[in-house]
């Protein structure tokens, strides 16, 4: 188990654009992207694009390693997200939150 865990995300919208960050809590960081709460900006790349949906999801072990990977994925072309995303099963995700 990790002390510290940060978790690097990758989110599907409803026009097939993915957007991939990184955050402490995957469920607030979620709701944020979906407008939900204090949150709401039409302004925000995700709101037009609402509601996104959890398609990749790894836990790591403190906010370095994930904000290299974060770097990392964020260098994938869209073919390349969406190789990585077919292999992420939803146990995969469930079993990271």
């Amino acid at each position: 188990m990790f002390k510290n865990p940060h978790y690097v995300y990758i989110i599907e919208g409803t026009d097939g654009k993915f957007y991939t960050g990184m955050t402490k809590n995957i469920r607030r960081r979620l709701n944020e992207h979906n407008g939900k709460g204090r949150w709401r900006n039409p302004k925000a790349w995700t709101f037009k694009r609402m509601p996104m949906f959890l398609v990749h999801l790894e836990k790591h072990p403190d906010k370095k390693s994930a904000r290299s990977r974060e770097l990392e994925l964020k260098e994938l072309s869209h073919s390349e997200k969406k190789t990585l995303i077919l292999s992420t099963s939803k146990e995969q995700i469930l079993s990271a939150i």
